[in-house]
């Protein structure tokens, strides 16, 4: 939940809208889908946006009843609609109870009996059984590290001191449906007086094979800089490179680095 600023900045604010929502789901019992409906309804309350909040609204259905409910988000959505039949975009906060809550009540480890348990490691994840599910999904992506790659393929600018090299790992859109499919590269505003050149190494894939380099003149970023996203003390810029335009996605004035691919 850390990711999404909007909750927080409403959790900040103490907006009660969130607890009355949670306050739909009973704590012990049976929960129903009238139960789910009011939570959903109360909880979008919270927003003034249209969002499909999916990841943090599951987040707190699951840490509250966790024999009801799994926390759905890009690390482990896409594995779980393949195993369960579903299609990762089809699903909404508004359908959530009927296309994934409804299909774990018809599971065998889900309607098993407490008593038919050996031990008492058993009956704890029986307890959590939906939520346990995020655990065995959960898809771990490895860092982006374009450090082998470089020394196979370009060394010369792996060793040298003129060159500031960020590199980001995909976010992939089939991921999650607010990732654009873009690279989010971060660096300090002070690399831009250290070196001559900022080198962007964007993943091309998961086990860090390949890479698309963008090697930057510093003096073209200080240039731009009042056509990105930089924050509030001026320390840190961000980029949002889209895959196939090069083009930086994070500011409005769109900024193409196309010109700068070396590969």
């Amino acid at each position: 939940m850390k990711g999404n600023g909007l909750f927080k900045e409403q959790i900040n604010l103490n907006n009660p809208k969130i607890s009355e929502a949670l306050a739909q789901i009973p704590l012990t019992g049976t929960v129903v889908e009238e139960d789910y409906l009011n939570y959903n309804r109360v909880f979008k309350q919270a927003f003034s946006d249209e969002q499909n909040r999916l990841a943090t609204a599951t987040r707190l259905l699951a840490m509250k009843r966790p024999d009801y409910f799994v926390c759905l988000d890009s690390k482990n959505k896409k594995q779980f609609c393949f195993d369960f039949g579903l299609k990762e975009t089809d699903i909404t906060t508004d359908n959530y109870w009927d296309t994934v809550v409804d299909k774990m009540f018809g599971c065998l480890w889900w309607a098993k009996n407490e008593s038919e348990l050996n031990n008492k490691t058993e009956i704890e994840v029986f307890k959590k059984r939906v939520a346990f599910l995020d655990k065995l999904y959960y898809n771990h992506i490895t860092r982006a590290n374009p450090k082998n790659y470089l020394s196979h393929n370009y060394p010369e600018l792996l060793n040298s001191s003129s060159v500031k090299i960020v590199s980001s790992r995909r976010w992939e859109k089939s991921d999650n449906e607010n990732y654009i499919n873009n690279w989010w590269f971060k660096f300090s505003s002070d690399s831009l007086n250290k070196y001559e050149f900022i080198l962007f190494a964007g993943a091309e894939d998961y086990k860090n094979n390949n890479f698309k380099l963008l090697k930057v003149p510093s003096s073209f970023l200080k240039e731009n800089l009042k056509n990105f996203d930089v924050n509030a003390n001026g320390l840190m810029i961000n980029l949002y490179i889209v895959f196939d335009t090069y083009v930086d996605m994070r500011s409005d004035a769109h900024v193409n680095f196309k010109d700068f691919l070396i590969n």
